[in-house]
């Protein structure tokens, strides 16, 4: 029956999916930061030495500001929690 208004429900319930697909990538992203930070050589950029970990800058902020449209300030701060707990540096 296609056609007719979904209800709030399932689209919280979407939406809430979505936040958390994207707080799950999210903090893969974070790791595989820190591991190529550990395990890839450094990058020469120009004049400047860069860790190989700030190629995932980009990913980790933008995915960063997805999770907040869809989780809020609250579903941030769990993920960067999670991140940054000692097993999951990747080290």
């Amino acid at each position: 029956m296609t056609g007719l208004p979904r209800s709030p429900a399932t689209a919280r319930q979407k939406l809430v999916w979505a936040g958390l697909s994207v707080s799950a990538t999210y903090v893969g992203s974070v790791v595989m930061a820190n591991w190529a930070s550990t395990h890839w050589s450094a990058l020469l950029v120009g004049s400047l030495i860069v860790p190989a970990g700030t190629l995932w800058a980009g990913v980790t902020l933008t995915l960063r500001d997805l999770l907040h449209e869809a989780l809020g300030t609250s579903g941030v701060l769990a993920a960067i929690v999670v991140g940054a707990l000692p097993g999951t540096t990747g080290l």
